[in-house]
């Protein structure tokens, strides 16, 4: 084929291709879009155009709603801020209304439904105001009959797009009693009939201010600010009562929040209360006092784990390092019979992305539990801040019932990083005795952390090692430790190794 014949059926090529592109395909787009378009019954209206809507709701009331500074609020029946997502969505709704069909040769409207009884909404932009009336169902499919209030035309809908500018009245209404950004807050005040704290935010932590001074948990403050930001009301009550008939003169739980100032205000930011009622009304609701003249009715399940001991509030955490870079561990019993017995050890290491352990062998999965649980091991409650060797053996932790280390991976030269070094001590009905290294603290952790933390050597044997039969990998004997060894009960019965100054206190 000679240059000048190849560059001409190129150049057909390139053409087809283009026409294909252009026609089919794009121009296809563009024709289905057409189509969308010339079947919306608002063509124009945008979503966020939409600044006003009218409704009557499905338990009867008229509402509506208006679009100020960007937020909905709902200005009848009553005044009230509106919620964003659903009002929204009303107005999305409206906006992208389209129909299925027109009906050709339409009888009167009163025959589909679109008389005086038909839902009527209502809604505005900056430009203009428009209405659409919806009917009945059709008698086949699932669609159902509408009209706007500026055309004669009987038009039919998919009937879950009508379904979508239904609302109850409380579904239109902001349903949480407090409204903040989780990371604005910096000062917190918690009370309760039997105690009161204060925390306040510090260089990204929490600081307990009072009744003492100490460092705060910050597990619990996220949690209890992500339960007060997701708090839902399940009904509202508009015609308070006096507090003395819902408890609200003697709270079940109060909390304020010193909010950080926003960019441009001037002096300090926003601060916001919720007070909960004592008393339990019927249907098991307690009565919310939030940022509004009406009051929140919300269910005793949802407040049933908000911290109301000082205990919550303070430090509770004995390790904390990232599991993954875990690559071995060593668990050190105390012996039963005598002092003067070797203690048992077990150890583990990682290798391919498996645990083994010498000399006993674990079941399979359970090393893997005791390095994950003990890289964010939190107490559930504290013993004392601090003890003498009389209590601290009193209590199994002087010698130590059982010691676990866990160490970061061996470097070409010196000893392996160590992660966390906790003691365990008896269990009795408040718990597991518990101390880290670093910390004087003595805690009690909940006692169901004996199903991943042994708490004796017979407790090992019995709930942690692989029994015969049960599936595990080979294992070869870990002769080496993963760091040097170090005397764990010297003749005084006080553990001689240093404080870990590497754990995360």
């Amino acid at each position: 084929m000679n240059p000048r014949t190849a560059a001409v059926l190129f150049v057909i090529a390139a053409a087809l291709g283009a026409f294909v592109y252009f026609y089919e395909i794009r121009g296809a787009e563009q024709r289905k879009e057409a189509e969308q378009v010339a079947k919306q019954l608002f063509s124009g209206v945008k979503a966020e155009q939409v600044h006003e809507i009218v409704l009557e709701t499905t338990d009867g009331k008229s509402a509506r709603l208006i679009r100020q500074e960007g937020h909905w609020v709902l200005v009848e029946p009553l005044a009230f801020p509106a919620d964003e997502t659903k009002s929204d969505g009303l107005a999305s709704s409206l906006a992208q209304l389209s129909s299925e069909k027109v009906i050709e040769a339409a009888q009167a409207p009163e025959v589909y439904g679109l008389g005086d009884g038909a839902r009527r909404i209502y809604f505005k932009t900056q430009d203009a105001a428009y209405e659409v009336w919806i009917g009945d169902k059709t008698p086949v499919g699932a669609s159902s009959y509408a009209k706007t209030g500026d055309s004669d035309a009987i038009y039919t809908i998919e009937s879950y797009k009508a379904t979508s500018l239904t609302a109850s009245l409380d579904d239109l209404r902001e349903k949480r009693p407090l409204r903040f950004d989780h990371g604005s807050v910096q000062e917190i005040v918690v009370s309760w009939p039997e105690g009161r704290v204060r925390l306040r935010e510090h260089a990204g932590e929490w600081v307990l201010a009072e009744p003492i001074d100490d460092r705060g948990d910050s597990h619990t403050v996220n949690e209890l600010l992500s339960t007060l930001s997701f708090l839902r009301a399940d009904a509202f009550m508009d015609e308070p009562p006096a507090d003395s008939e819902v408890g609200l003169d003697k709270p079940y739980f109060t909390v304020e929040l010193q909010l950080k100032p926003s960019s441009g205000e001037e002096g300090g930011g926003r601060r916001l209360a919720l007070t909960v009622g004592g008393s339990v009304l019927g249907g098991d609701f307690r009565a919310l006092r939030g940022q509004e003249s009406s009051l929140y009715k919300v269910s005793v399940q949802k407040l049933a784990d908000l911290p109301r001991r000082i205990v919550d509030y303070r430090y509770k955490t004995l390790a904390a390092f990232s599991g993954s870079d875990v690559k071995s561990f060593e668990m050190t019993f105390q012996p039963q019979q005598s002092s003067a017995e070797e203690p048992p050890k077990v150890r583990g290491e990682q290798r391919e992305g498996e645990w083994v352990t010498s000399p006993e062998r674990m079941k399979a999965g359970a090393a893997a539990r005791l390095v994950t649980e003990l890289s964010d091991l939190r107490a559930a409650d504290i013993a004392a801040d601090a003890m003498g060797e009389k209590e601290l053996a009193a209590i199994g932790l002087s010698p130590p019932a059982v010691v676990l280390r866990v160490y970061g991976a061996q470097p070409e030269t010196g000893a392996a990083p160590l992660f966390a070094e906790i003691h365990l001590g008896n269990v009795d009905a408040g718990g597991i005795y518990a101390r880290a290294s670093d910390q004087e603290r003595v805690y009690r952790l909940e006692s169901g952390a004996a199903e991943y933390l042994p708490v004796s050597f017979e407790a090992f044997q019995e709930l942690f090692v692989e029994k015969e039969g049960e599936a595990g990998p080979v294992l070869e004997p870990l002769v080496e430790p993963p760091a040097p060894a170090r005397e764990l009960f010297p003749a005084d019965g006080v553990d001689a190794a240093p404080s870990n100054s590497n754990s995360a206190e």
